[in-house]
């Protein structure tokens, strides 16, 4: 690294606290799901801008840019591929301007994804290519640290490391979706994740977007004692199990990783489904804590639009 990282200095005195999802705040702004979330950094920039602005207002030091899936891989499927470089740019630019000074901003970069309608899964020089034009562009665009999430697949996080730590002299954070204390949700056990991940030169390894609060903070505990690298933990609301009740039922029941009382995010995908809104009251340890108009969605900031159509309850496992 050309010189001390202010991001890793900072890390290395306090805890730092980044924000929420952004997907879910821009479907909560009314933007459909068969739009391109990542496109808006150049179509709706006033939006993202603005979602990035209340992070900061709410206390995030850390700020993620909207590219989470503005990869070349990814955009093709949106007619938008030659559009990766002004997008990443774009987007690491919007955030900076929201951060602001005395905050740090996180270049956003996700897995390829899955090879759909009978696509040829990409080899591994061909995925180091496509991170490489992404990691470029974000840090053209002023981002000042990389935040490596949500991957699955071990091999290609690694993959995105090497090109990150090869292509810049900036901070990486890599972060794997785990299953539980016990390895990822790709099958990867915990220790042979962090091992692999310190020997490509990651400078934190994280966990999120595994089943919830709970089991997010066991992984965490484990991390810290598995590696001296720092520890980055973004955790989702949890899985919903369905008890088999259809969507359209009063009975339907999930189980949500709930361990305090506050508001809590949850969304029932078969609610905006079948076209019916739901009233909602979240109850815990038989005491209602929270009800519909308190609630947002799934992750952080879905909008919960409410009706008195039936009632759904949500218990702690």
């Amino acid at each position: 690294m050309a010189g001390p990282s202010p991001f890793l200095e900072s890390l290395s005195a306090s805890v730092l606290v980044g924000d929420g999802g952004m997907g879910s705040m821009i479907y909560g702004r009314g933007v459909p799901l068969d739009v391109n979330y990542d496109s808006l950094n150049l179509t709706n920039r006033s939006l993202v801008l603005g979602i990035h602005e209340e992070y900061v207002a709410a206390g995030a030091r850390v700020i993620e840019t909207n590219t989470f899936g503005a990869n070349r891989s990814r955009l093709h499927h949106h007619g938008l591929a030659e559009r990766v470089v002004e997008m990443n740019e774009e987007g690491a630019r919007i955030a900076r301007q929201a951060a602001g000074r005395g905050r740090f901003v996180a270049g956003s970069v996700g897995p390829l994804g899955r090879p759909v309608d009978g696509e040829a899964e990409l080899p591994i020089a061909e995925k180091e290519s496509v991170f490489r034009e992404q990691v470029t562009a974000l840090a053209a665009g002023g981002v000042d640290l990389f935040l490596l999430e949500t991957f699955l697949d071990l091999e290609e996080l690694l993959a995105a490391v090497r090109v990150a730590r090869s292509t810049t002299d900036l901070p990486v954070i890599a972060s794997l979706s785990f299953f539980d204390v016990t390895g990822t949700t790709g099958g990867v056990p915990l220790l042979r994740a962090v091992r692999a991940l310190e020997a490509a030169g990651a400078h934190g390894v994280g966990v999120n977007c595994g089943r919830g609060f709970s089991d997010a903070l066991k992984v965490v505990q484990e991390l810290v004692r598995r590696t001296d690298l720092p520890v980055a933990a973004l955790p989702n609301a949890g899985l919903f199990l369905n008890s088999g009740y259809p969507a359209t039922s009063p009975e339907l029941i999930f189980n949500v990783n709930i361990t305090t009382t506050g508001t809590y995010h949850v969304w029932v995908r078969g609610a905006a489904a079948s076209g019916n809104d739901y009233s909602v009251h979240l109850g815990l340890d038989g005491e209602a804590v929270a009800s519909a108009d308190r609630l947002s969605g799934f992750g952080t900031g879905w909008t919960w639009r409410r009706n008195v159509a039936t009632s759904i309850t949500f218990v702690p496992n």
